[in-house]
Formats: structure tokens, sequence, C-alpha cells
């Protein structure tokens, strides 16, 4: 029987299946697997990218068409960068060298030429890193099973057995029971290296000093009093302190709640119903974007959802209707990308132009900086937010802005938005956050800071020089994200989570890293060799 022709009719709009590092794709179409030089071709989409990645080596001719979004690429050969938009062809010949610049919105169909047992070789890699990873899960379960039954035993009356679903793990999560300085300790007496600093919220290390003077101070004075309590004045003024853009300020008892409050107080200000947010933006339990469209757990604010760091693509939301613009100057759960300060300008100016409300969600970000990354950046938002670790480690959030916005607030004022909250002004709360305020030293940021950008330039440095994998340490500062830039990117990542364990080192399994101020550089070359170990044992 003669070959049939095949027409794939939107194959621009296949979804993405194998995840490939920062980017996915499938296979539509191709020769048979017998065939001596095969042509495959499918679909291949990116996120986007702000730091350039290693270079590869392409193994076989391939051409890609770019029907959406726009990406650089740099030919190391000759050090030449071309910028490809939608509608031009990127021919990429064997051997070449190439790097990735950035990327935005990238959306390809590719065509390439593959070796003759090119399927055979891909099926042999999946299976060794699927058996791998199999044998690290099941090393994991037979070495934690103190882990195992507290997991167990808070299923029985917690969904999934957790409290937030970044604890969620397979086959169960690792349950630690207490913390000193830069470790923890598990239930089953295991201590790690902690490089998850409690995503964020752990600036101070585990069990510091200082916080335990606090708390023991906070017991003396009384948990909750129900009023005013005569702390809430030098605990405002220290964060005014750092972000002065925060004429007049709320306190709350988490970040989502802090965004909350902002977007309520933004939208009544300007008497609009539309906020503008960006698609992978995390601000809180009910308003994320992961996947760029709106959730199903989202408040129902009317939100109109752009593309982070891209000018052009988000030039033409922009309308009257729009009240608030959220967005956070670096995307923590996003992958730790950078916002690029063109951009965060541009946001500044449209807000002025419209009229709207611009938030800096920097509940994670004002830790990169003493003034935040606003001030980093030197862009001044309408309304900034916070939570994470200001409230010395307790329960926090926080949103201020320009004054004439947060009188809204004020009950003495007429028509006033009513703000509640039992834990609000909790003493623990006020008394840490004061406390953890004066550790958090513009010196001690910087010191951190730079223990960062340490981290990131020896793995990108160790990976380039050993060439077997492609891991991309991508963030600012001391916020690190780990992209395992592979066709088994999840896979290799997963492997490396347990790796890391058996090693004595906890990241986040996603590719998180948060440094605190118990960290030094020792623990960062600890990193840097038990990565270098694991990298070696790829071939």
């Amino acid at each position: 029987m003669a070959p049939k022709i095949q027409v794939v009719q939107g194959a621009a709009q296949v979804p993405c299946r194998i995840e490939e590092g920062p980017g996915a794709y499938t296979d539509i179409v191709g020769s048979a697997e017998t065939a001596e030089k095969p042509i495959v071709a499918g679909v291949w989409t990116l996120a986007d990218i702000e730091e350039e990645t290693p270079a590869w080596e392409t193994e076989w001719d391939e051409v890609k068409y770019i029907v959406e979004g726009e990406a650089v690429f740099k030919d190391e050969s000759t050090g030449e960068e071309f910028l490809a938009k939608t509608g031009d062809f990127v021919w990429f010949p064997t051997g070449a060298k190439t790097a990735l610049v950035r990327s935005s919105n990238l959306k390809t169909l590719y065509t390439e030429q593959r070796h003759a047992n090119w399927a055979e070789d891909r099926n042999e890699a999946i299976a060794e890193t699927d058996t791998r990873l199999k044998e690290l899960i099941q090393s994991f379960i037979e070495s934690n099973p103190g882990s195992a039954k507290a997991a167990k035993d808070a299923a029985s009356v917690l969904p999934g057995g957790n409290t937030r679903t970044v604890l969620h793990q397979t086959p169960f999560p690792l349950v630690l029971r207490s913390g000193s300085g830069v470790s923890v300790t598990s239930m089953d007496g295991d201590t790690y290296i902690d490089f998850v600093s409690e995503y964020s919220a752990c600036m101070f290390g585990h069990s510091h000093p200082r916080i335990h003077e606090a708390v023991h101070e906070a017991l003396s004075i009384g948990m909750n009093l129900g009023s005013v309590i005569g702390k809430e004045a030098e605990f405002g003024s220290l964060i005014q302190k750092r972000f002065p853009s925060m004429e007049l300020m709320r306190f709350a008892n988490s970040g989502t709640e802090a965004n909350t409050l902002a977007l309520t107080g933004a939208l009544a200000f300007t008497g609009r119903k539309e906020v503008l947010v960006f698609k992978h933006g995390y601000h809180g339990s009910t308003i994320s974007f992961p996947l760029g469209a709106d959730s199903p757990t989202n408040l129902p604010y009317q939100f109109v959802v752009g593309t982070f760091n891209d000018i052009e693509a988000t030039r033409p939301l922009l309308r009257a209707e729009i009240g608030a613009i959220l967005v956070e100057p670096l995307q923590s759960s996003g992958g730790m990308v950078l916002g690029n300060p063109e951009f965060l300008q541009f946001l500044r100016d449209a807000a002025d132009v419209l009229g709207a409300v611009l938030i800096f969600d920097e509940v994670v970000t004002s830790r990169l900086d003493y003034h935040g990354l606003q001030g980093y950046f030197g862009i001044k938002p309408d309304m900034t937010t916070l939570g994470k670790y200001i409230g010395g480690g307790f329960s926090f959030g926080c949103f201020g802005g320009k004054r004439e916005i947060m009188q809204q607030f004020d009950p003495t004022t007429k028509d006033f938005l009513a703000h509640s909250g039992t834990f609000n002004n909790n003493v623990f709360t006020m008394v840490a956050g004061i406390a953890g305020l004066k550790l958090t030293t513009a010196d001690e940021i910087h010191r951190i800071n730079n223990l960062g950008n340490k981290l990131r330039k020896k793995i990108n440095e160790m990976v380039l020089e050993k060439g077997t994998l492609e891991i991309k340490a991508i963030g600012f500062g001391s916020a690190i994200g780990f992209h395992f830039v592979s066709e088994r990117g999840e896979i290799v990542r997963d492997i490396f989570y347990f790796e890391l364990l058996k090693r004595g080192i906890l990241i986040g399994r996603r590719g998180f890293a948060m440094l605190n101020l118990t960290h030094t550089e020792a623990h960062i070359d600890r990193l840097v060799e038990a990565f270098s170990d694991i990298v070696s044992t790829f071939t």
C-alpha cells in the first residue's frame, strides 16, 4: 500500500506534551522509525527566557517556523545574534552551536532530520531515567518510615495530608520535626541543609536567638489583647523606612490577604473593575495564574491576563476599564524570572496614562534589596504588598501606598472601606516583626545576595564545563531557580531532588532555592559540589 499524505489542521494549536526544560514539544508527524534518514515535524513552545542559556550543539538539521512571539538566538561560533519574530524561519544545521539569549511568548512549528536509530536511543534514555527515578523513590520510602507514617496520619484529617498544595509530594513529603540555624531534621532523625527557607519566609534561619527572645517578650505581654497594643507604630515605621512608597499601611495575616485588600482599595479608588495581571504570576492562593488562564480558586475579580516582560503583547490589553495593575518584580513561583526594568517602567508609565493603580507584589521580592526591587529598579509603585519574613516568622501580610489611596481605610472618613482581622496586630507578629526587621540589615541582604550570585555562576559554569546536562540556574540575589533543560526535564529534576536528599541537602522539588541569613559560602560550595557529583552520573 502506498503511503498516504497527511493534513494536520490547526497544527500550531496542538498541545505540547513533552516538557523540555523551560519549554515543551510534541512530535506530530514523521517518517517510519525504520527510515534511514527520518523526518519529524511538530510544535514547540518555550517559557519566557530573560537570561542567556548555555549553548547547545544541534544533533541534526532542523528548521523552526515561528508562529507566535519572538526570540533572540546567538551563534556561538561567530558571536552574532539573530532576532526571529512571528513569520520567520530559523535554520539550525547539524553541529551548529547556539545559545538562546531571550524569548517572549515563543511558539514554533519545526521540521528536523533525525538519525536512523533516534527512536531506539530515545526510548533507551527514557527507560534509564525512569528506572533511576523509581529506584530513588523506593530508597526514599525505605529510609523515611517516620515521614510515611506522619503523612498517612495527616491524610486522615486533611485532604492530601497537607495544609497547602506546595507541600504535596509523591510518594509522600519529607516530614520535618525541627529546625535550627541552617538545618532541618526529619521525623526519621536525618538532618539536611535547608535551601528552601520556607519558600522565602524563613529569612532568619530556624530558631534564631533574637526571634526566641522576641517570642518570650511577647509571652510576657500577652498573646492577643483585643486592642491597639502600642507596638504597631514602631513596626510600621521600620517597614516605612525600608519602603518609603508606603506612606500609610495596614496589617493583615498573609500575602494573600494583603493582595486581596490592595486590589479592593485600588478598584474602589479608581471606580473601575478590571485588573491587569500576568501569566505565571502568583499573588496568593486566590490570585494566581500558573498557566496563564484564570484559576477556579481565584477571587471573582475581572482579570485581564498579560505576558510578563513582553511590552508589545501587553500594550493591546491597556484600556480605560483597567483600575489596577498587579505585578511581581520577580516571578518567584513562575521560575524566578526577573522583571525587565524597561517592562516595569512601561507598567509605571501605563498606569499613569490610564489613571490606574500600580501595585508591586513584593511579598517575596522585598528580601532582594533593602528597599525591595522597587528600590533596586528605582520605580515607585502606587501600592506595595508585603508578607513572608516581615512578620519575624509569624503569619503576616501588609499593604500600603499613597496616602490618598490608603485613607479609604480610615474609619474616621465618610464611606470608608471596612477592614477587619482578629490577629492583624497579634503580639507575636508585632514583637517578632520588629526584631526581624532589625536583623535584616542592608549589609546582610547584600551578603546573601552575593552568595546567591556566586551559586548561580558556579552551577552554570560547572554544567557548561561538563557538557552532559543542560541545567540553568536563574534568579536574582538570594532567590534561585534551577531549570532542567532536557527532553526529560521533569524526571531529571526529580532525580536531582532525591539525589540531593541522599547527600543531606533540601531544595524545593520544583527547582526552588532561597538563601537566608544563616547560609555561608561553605553551604554554597556544598550544594555546588553535590550538583557536580550528580551531573557526573549522567552521560
